[in-house]
């Protein structure tokens, strides 16, 4: 399944928000990628999509819960 098939199966969406695809992409393309997008910019699928699409387990760390409550 291509990285926009499975964003609209399992997000419902059309289309990417700004940079997505490429970080998608460099990823899929086994490049090491750094993405810096701003808060609410769609971080999390931009390693969850290639999670997806690629074979094996992937298990993600992320401290966005501390995030969350500095906010607060």
């Amino acid at each position: 399944m291509s990285p926009k098939e499975i964003l609209n199966k399992y997000w419902g969406h059309d289309a990417f928000r700004p940079m997505q695809e490429e970080i998608i992409l460099s990823v899929l393309d086994g490049k090491d990628t750094l993405a810096l997008l701003p808060t609410g910019g769609g971080k999390s699928i931009c390693f969850q999509i290639p999670a997806m699409a690629m074979e094996g387990i992937c298990v993600n760390e992320g401290s966005g819960g501390t995030v969350e409550q500095e906010r607060h």
